[in-house]
């Protein structure tokens, strides 16, 4: 059995998140496209409730298209008054987007 910390999309599928915190931290990743380590910034959210269940995960952003989506919520943190429903809509490199935002 493997733990893991992270909110997985699979395609197609809606999740919806409540985030209580944010951090933008550097991280290595694998080009997609070029197959090489590179480095990234990535916009992680903390998640206390996934799908209407109390979680303790993280949510990573390394798309700057679905960073920005979530950019007029993170100077004053407001994304903790929301739950964000998010879908990848394919698999692949395809960013994932916000489905629906709902105050709490």
């Amino acid at each position: 059995m493997v733990l893991e910390n992270y909110v997985k999309l699979m395609p197609g599928v809606p999740v919806r998140l409540h985030f209580v915190d944010h951090s933008i931290i550097e991280r290595q990743i694998t080009d997609p496209i070029r197959g090489v380590p590179v480095k990234r910034r990535s916009l992680v959210f903390y998640v206390d409730e996934r799908d209407g269940v109390k979680v303790d995960l993280m949510y990573s952003v390394v798309s700057e298209k679905h960073a920005d989506d979530f950019a007029g919520y993170l100077p004053d943190k407001s994304y903790v008054r929301y739950t964000f429903t998010v879908v990848k809509d394919a698999a692949g490199t395809v960013p994932p987007r916000i489905l629906e935002t709902r105050p709490r």
